[in-house]
């Protein structure tokens, strides 16, 4: 089920390729590595997320282990580098996001130097 920063990125996305513009969305997964697949007319890469643990399941976590996680998603080097090389394949004018978890704020560094 989609939550809502995912259902407004979609809805605009989608929007954007019906007006004629190439899109590309990148989101994270609980699966590992980089998949691509073509939605609604939408790229849209997959990243699976490089942290303590997925945060949308149901598997109980301890205090310790969420607080490492939020340290972690706080600046995530690992998850910008991922990020940067789809810049690089997708060489994007405008980028706009939406929810930064799993990502980490690393991607604005990284899309003001591109």
């Amino acid at each position: 089920m989609l939550g809502g920063a995912e259902k407004v990125a979609q809805i605009v996305a989608e929007g954007l390729h019906d007006a004629g513009y190439d899109v590309a969305v990148v989101t994270t997964c609980a699966e590992p590595g980089h998949h691509t697949a073509l939605v609604n007319g939408v790229t849209v890469h997959y990243l699976g997320l490089k942290n303590l643990y997925w945060p949308y399941d149901s598997t109980p976590k301890s205090s310790l282990r969420k607080a490492l996680w939020h340290l972690i998603d706080g600046y995530n080097p690992l998850m910008g580098r991922r990020f940067d090389r789809i810049l690089a394949l997708e060489k994007p004018d405008v980028i706009n996001t939406h929810s930064l978890s799993g990502f980490s704020s690393a991607i604005w560094r990284l899309a003001r130097q591109r």
